[in-house]
């Protein structure tokens, strides 16, 4: 199968089939003619493209609810050029007559799930009727299917907390009460989603035997890797030992959240991660290091922030264990991409509108490795006073008069973002040394200035612009923008490793183990071990000897880490931690100022207000009203 058939095979499936049916599809249209359409191999693998193109466009800032529907990023209003329902999720603008992101039903940018699911039963019923098909690239289909229909009542469950799980379609014949559908316990669910997941990872191979045509489809690191951030979902805070949502009962009057605190919960999460990076490793997936510096002919520091841009940006790599949706990519690119060079002005291509926050510019540590509020040698209090530039080592414009805000951060804050006065690697500049002709870029993102706010469209809101997810090989002219393409990532080792120290941490508490592995994250981020930065440079050394300490630590270090990722959006509803987060104003620097002193000024860009029933995404009231068994999202 190649990226060519399976591209034109979900184009045309999308077409076909999205918008018109019911969210759970309870009396399958083609019982009748099942048979016929499994005869041939040729016609059960177009069944198989269909069970594939539900998979939800990871990375797309208009439909994909965890790119710009929390506190990461922003855009100006109106937002006509990004067509964002993701985005007005992130304005507070989510409702239950026609919800943002619908993944229940399919609409305003979501996928239909739940179809997604039926058909994916249809074909586990029904591929044993195909002739002409061996038995191990059978048995590697089934378990793909598997993997989806696992990934998609995952998907759903993150969305919508208790949801039913559908192990069989409803026969055609099936009476009233058969056909009502109910909300299963948590715990219920997971146990589901996992089973599927270990039923369908001996089937699935290793690694792509065709990279070239495969990449994209589960393999057996992938499937590990889902397991493991369904169980690590499954132990954290909001489904473990919650009591928030005691009355939240289905028909059976089960309590569909175990408010109960289960510690095998983590120790099991913590075998799952485990055992998903020693499969990543056994596929030769690794930590991403930039190859190209000799190339270039550059220095230490833009060499650390390659390794932090490319891990994301360069296609296929092998710290990649799962990615997707390119086409996304490609549209999310130009959005990314601001003006770096003074001399196309003109190009409508390029929008940079899509901007990072200071909310979560606050994140990302000191150049010692903590906190900018912790370090006890970098000035906190004073952080928005203005001083003129001082050894940056390459990251700001020398003698520039900028914010104290932006001197002296770590690696990951000048590779993640663009700021006023910072370097901007690429786009055709690619040398680190001043006297060379292809000098990188330097942004000028005040009032009036080339990177800043020209007219009514094509600017930052916040006055920083997104820096990471945008391909360092684009090439832009006059007239037009050509980017370099990559699938966005699901999940890369980076993130596994930090959930296994996640888990190890609240199953046990701190040890050598989970040093480990935050550190191996941190050292290609060019930052010394989580113990030693704390001893020397913290105000509170002792915070990582403890289990709580060693928490804020590692929460802090995933939002760093997967910043722009849209990991962050799922992380503070599963650590409970959204009512905290999320009812900040959302932040960003005067983009109308002329001046240091006008343009450093913090606004308050837009006033959050979440509450309990945030956690979890509204069902549309008509399908809510069609099947009263399912009811209402708690909350809404």
């Amino acid at each position: 199968m190649t990226n060519k058939i399976f591209k034109i095979f979900s184009y045309f499936l999308i077409i076909s089939f999205f918008g018109c049916q019911d969210y759970l599809d309870i009396v399958p249209d083609d019982i009748a003619t099942s048979e016929k359409s499994f005869k041939m191999r040729v016609n059960a693998e177009k069944n198989l493209f269909t069970c594939f193109s539900y998979l939800p466009r990871v990375g797309d800032v208009g439909s994909d609810i965890a790119m710009m529907g929390g506190d990461e990023l922003w855009h100006f209003q109106p937002i006509h050029e990004l067509n964002s329902n993701s985005f007005q999720v992130g304005l507070g603008n989510q409702n239950t007559i026609n919800p943002y992101c619908d993944y229940w039903k399919g609409d305003r940018g979501g996928q239909p799930l739940w179809q997604g699911i039926r058909y994916c039963n249809i074909f586990l019923n029904n591929i044993h009727l195909t002739v002409d098909l061996d038995d191990s690239e059978r048995a590697r289909w089934k378990a793909e299917v598997k993997f989806l229909k696992a990934y998609y009542h995952f998907y759903l469950l993150r969305m919508y907390g208790p949801i039913p799980f559908v192990d069989e379609n409803i026969p055609i014949d099936a009476g009233v009460e058969e056909v009502k559908n109910t909300r299963q316990p948590v715990d219920v669910v997971v146990s589901k989603i996992v089973a599927l997941l270990d039923e369908c990872v001996t089937d699935l191979p290793e690694d792509f035997m065709n990279p070239v045509d495969e990449l994209g489809r589960p393999t057996q690191a992938v499937a590990k890797a889902l397991k493991a951030k369904v169980l690590v979902t499954a132990a954290s805070p909001l489904f473990n030992g919650n009591e928030d949502y005691n009355t939240w009962k289905n028909s059976k009057d089960e309590v569909l959240i175990n408010p109960s605190f289960d510690n095998q919960k983590w120790e099991l999460a913590a075998t799952a991660c485990k055992e998903a990076i020693d499969a990543a490793h056994a596929a030769k997936n690794e930590l991403y290091y930039f190859k190209e510096a000799d190339l270039y002919d550059i220095g230490d520091t833009i060499n650390t922030r390659m390794n932090i841009r490319q891990s994301i940006c360069d296609p296929w790599n092998r710290e990649l264990i799962w990615g997707l949706s390119i086409a996304p990519v490609n549209h999310m690119q130009k959005l990314a991409m601001t003006r770096v060079d003074p001399t196309i002005l003109g190009n409508a291509n390029i929008f940079g509108s899509v901007a990072p926050t200071l909310n979560i510019a606050n994140k990302f540590y000191t150049n010692h490795g903590v906190p900018i509020d912790e370090d006890n040698n970098w000035d906190y209090k004073n952080r928005f006073e203005l001083s003129e530039s001082q050894d940056q080592k390459k990251e700001i414009i020398p003698g520039s008069v900028v914010a104290n805000y932006n001197q002296f951060r770590e690696p990951r804050f000048y590779a993640s973002m663009g700021i006023d006065r910072g370097y901007w690697f690429g786009q055709g500049h690619f040398s680190d040394d001043p006297a060379e002709e292809d000098f990188m870029y330097g942004l000028h993102s005040k009032f009036k200035e080339h990177s800043g706010k020209m007219g009514i469209s094509r600017f930052s809101e916040t006055g920083i612009h997104l820096k990471k997810l945008a391909h360092f090989k684009n090439v832009a002219n006059k007239n037009g923008l050509s980017v370099t393409q990559y699938p966005f990532p699901l999940i890369r080792l980076a993130d596994i490793y930090l959930l296994y120290a996640e888990a190890l941490n609240e199953s046990a508490g701190p040890s050598a183990e989970v040093f480990n592995y935050i550190d191996l994250v941190r050292k290609r981020a060019g930052l010394e071990g989580v113990e030693d930065a704390w001893s020397k440079y913290s105000k509170f050394p002792s915070k990582p000897a403890s289990k709580d300490g060693l928490r804020e630590i590692i929460q802090q270090e995933r939002s760093i880490e997967l910043a722009f990722e849209g990991q962050r959006y799922w992380d503070l509803r599963r650590w409970k931690l959204l009512l905290k987060d999320l009812n900040t104003p959302i932040k960003g620097w005067n983009l109308y100022g002329k001046t240091p002193e006008d343009f450093y000024r913090v606004i308050d860009l837009h006033e959050s207000q979440s509450s309990l029933k945030h956690y979890f995404a509204p069902i549309e009231d008509s399908e809510v009203l069609r099947d009263s068994e399912v009811g209402q999202t708690f909350g809404w």
